[in-house]
């Protein structure tokens, strides 16, 4: 069996926005589809919001663990210009690798970290919170949360 996520994004008469997450194991991508799309149905037969888009997402575990004293809460928060002309963003990297921090300060030119962000800029096919790239970087610093969503789905 093959794990999936199907996630489904509801929108309210006043745009506000919401999404819920559900695990399921499917024999097959086409069975997994099969299912999401009776969801779908029911979804929105049961909600009076509009459920205006869903994703599914097969999963794909990583083997290995997490190296010793890791913690997601430890990230770095970059700040990175935009392809849009003047346009700043934020982005955080859980539990940075040493190589690309010195003390609590990002090295952006550090290798693993240009190589990360390569991902996001123009052309790579992979896009930041509402469909830019990113130009470059500004800045990183060390920051550590005190809690957050750990766990998936909800």
């Amino acid at each position: 069996m093959v794990e999936f996520i199907l996630t489904h994004y509801y929108r309210d008469v006043q745009n506000g926005e919401t999404s819920r997450s559900f695990k399921g194991d499917f024999a097959t991508e086409a069975a997994a589809e099969t299912a999401a799309a009776a969801f779908d149905t029911d979804a929105v037969a049961a909600s009076k919001s509009k459920l205006y888009k869903r994703t599914l997402s097969k999963v794909t575990p990583f083997a290995g663990n997490p190296a010793a004293n890791t913690s997601v809460f430890d990230t770095v928060s970059c700040t990175v210009t935009l392809d849009t002309s003047g346009k700043k963003a934020n982005i955080n990297l859980p539990n940075p690798v040493d190589a690309i921090m010195t003390g609590n300060s990002l090295i952006i030119d550090a290798g693993a970290y240009t190589d990360y962000t390569d991902n996001l800029a123009s052309g790579a096919g992979w896009t930041i919170s509402d469909g830019e790239v990113i130009d470059s970087t500004i800045r990183g610093a060390r920051k550590i949360r005190s809690s957050g969503k750990t766990n998936l789905p909800s």
